[in-house]
């Protein structure tokens, strides 16, 4: 779950000052960065203490109603990806798409603040509240994905989009080669996840997906980016990994994220399937939208790119720091390989339960 997931979808933190948050702005860099905004008068600073101290958030109750105001991290302040993320962000609010609206500075209108080599956002705030796994909240996350997919479809940005994706990248494989370097039981797994990754990759390939037309997607949509209210979306956030690729690599990532059981903290207890209810409700929401019914090729590829999508999303952190979050990479990686062999095995089952959902 992203950051700004978190910052959107839970209640607010208790008040705190800023200057003695231990991840929070200087207060001298608070007042220096919102004084190019036009934020009217701020009665309150809330700071948000999640995430890398690098990127700091505080939430401010001004006489503009709630901002989100937040610096990047300086990994995510490439300006060019940065400019192509606010580009995207700011086609889909012309077309009236929920997301969190981004505030330009005073005078010149940027969507971006650079002060030396820190890089600053402002949006409105959106509160809601995070994914319950119900069958309406899962049928309107699937519905706003098929929606962003309809406005992308004819989205030009002026800033050369990324091309990268979760489907066959070296990247991943690249990751999975250094954890199967170190040995050991973590090694032994990472080297099968590899195998494993490939397959999916070729099959995916036979049916079609290499020639299926491109476009932007979202690239990263589960439900710490998705802000429920009242059982429909409020707001889709976290744009940083939208890139152009084929529409059904982000519907089958999607579906994957809204369907995952999760266990607690024992990964062992956690299983192998997920759940095909919630996998058929939210295609039943993407079909739904006019123009964007999957066709029967996707249907088949589908299992596949939900199996490379969960080894790609272990794979980088495992193999930068040995863990995933608080879990041990070892352990995660075990349970990616008996969810990703389950999709692999079962491809059938998943297939039949969206070609139900979409008949």
């Amino acid at each position: 779950m992203s950051d700004a997931a978190r910052d959107s979808a839970t209640p607010d933190p208790s008040p705190r000052d800023a200057a003695t948050s231990a991840t929070g702005f200087d207060p001298a860099e608070l007042a220096i960065a919102l004084s190019h905004y036009d934020t009217g008068v701020i009665a309150e600073i809330r700071p948000i203490r999640r995430g890398s101290g690098d990127a700091p958030k505080a939430i401010l109750r001004t006489s503009r109603g709630a901002l989100l105001f937040k610096r990047r991290g300086k990994a995510r302040s490439n300006p060019e990806r940065v400019a192509f993320s606010h580009q995207l962000q700011l086609h889909l609010a012309s077309r009236g798409y929920p997301l969190p609206r981004l505030l330009g500075t005073r005078g010149e209108n940027n969507s971006m603040l650079r002060l030396g080599d820190r890089l600053y956002e402002l949006f409105e705030y959106v509160a809601g509240t995070a994914y319950a796994g119900d069958e309406r909240e899962t049928r309107a996350a699937g519905r706003a994905l098929a929606i962003l997919h309809r406005l992308t479809a004819d989205f030009h940005p002026q800033t050369s989009p990324p091309a990268r994706g979760f489907h066959g990248s070296a990247a991943v494989s690249r990751n999975l080669e250094h954890i199967s370097g170190r040995g050991g039981d973590e090694g032994e797994v990472a080297a099968r996840l590899g195998a494993l990754y490939l397959n999916a990759r070729d099959e995916a390939d036979t049916h079609g997906y290499a020639g299926w037309p491109r476009q932007v997607v979202h690239g990263d949509w589960h439900p710490g980016n998705v802000v429920f209210k009242n059982g429909e979306v409020a707001a889709a956030i976290d744009y940083d990994a939208a890139h152009v690729d084929a529409r059904c690599a982000d519907v089958a990532s999607g579906a994957l994220q809204f369907s995952l059981i999760r266990g607690g903290q024992e990964l062992e207890s956690w299983p192998a399937e997920p759940e095909l209810g919630r996998l058929g409700w939210f295609l039943t929401g993407y079909d739904g939208v006019d123009g964007c019914r999957l066709s029967d090729s996707e249907l088949r590829v589908a299992p596949w790119l939900m199996a490379e999508s969960l080894i790609a999303e272990a794979a980088g952190p495992v193999a930068e720091t040995g863990s995933f979050g608080r879990h041990d990479g070892a352990e995660f990686l075990r349970m990616i390989e008996r969810k990703a062999t389950w999709l692999t095995e079962h491809p059938e089952r998943v297939r039949g339960s969206l070609e139900q959902s979409s008949s």
